[in-house]
C-alpha cells in the first residue's frame, strides 16, 4: 500500500505501483480545501482520468453546498437536476 499526502489529507492507494499522472491527480485532489478530514482510498487498479482518477472512493465530511462552491471552478462543472456534469461534455 502507498500513501499520498497533500495539504489537506492523505489518500491510501491499495497498490505499490501507480502511474505518474494518476499520482499527480491524487496529490492535486488532496491539496483541495474540501478534502480536509475526508477518507480517501484508491483501488489497486487506479489510473488517470479526466479531472480525477478512475478508482477513487471517498467520504467527504463537509456540507454539500460548500463542496459545490469549491469544486465547480476546479473542474468546470454545471448544476443540473440529475447531478453535476462537465460543461465540455454535456453542454
Amino acid at each position: 500500500m502507498k500513501e499520498i499526502t497533500g495539504i489537506y489529507g492523505t489518500a491510501k492507494v491499495f497498490s505499490d505501483v501507480i502511474d505518474t499522472r494518476a499520482e499527480e491527480q491524487i496529490l492535486e485532489l488532496m491539496n483541495q480545501p474540501f478534502m480536509e478530514n475526508a477518507h480517501v482510498r484508491m483501488m489497486p487498479d487506479v489510473h488517470a482520468g479526466t479531472g480525477c482518477t478512475v478508482g477513487t472512493t471517498l467520504r467527504i465530511l463537509k456540507d454539500s453546498v460548500e463542496i459545490t462552491k469549491l469544486i465547480k471552478p476546479l473542474y468546470n462543472f454545471k448544476a443540473s437536476e440529475d447531478g453535476y456534469h462537465r460543461k465540455d461534455r454535456n453542454g
